[in-house]
């Protein structure tokens, strides 16, 4: 799985091993969050202040440990 974008945030966290602990450690409250099951990873970082590219490239990293 490449990480764009547009990738639903449910999706990472359902494919990603570590990556909920990765949300976490940036306050990022996504297992709590109603609005997960729709919401692409560009929005959830803009929402908390986050640069799209810096994550992306730290979660697609994260894959392919």
């Amino acid at each position: 799985m490449i990480i764009k974008k547009d990738t639903l945030t449910a999706d990472i966290l359902k494919n990603i091993n570590g990556a909920k602990e990765f949300f976490e450690s940036l306050n990022m409250g996504c297992l709590s969050c109603m609005g997960i099951q729709n919401e692409t990873l560009e929005k959830s970082c803009l929402m908390h202040g986050l640069d799209i590219e810096e994550i992306m490239k730290k979660l697609n990293n994260l894959q392919n440990q």
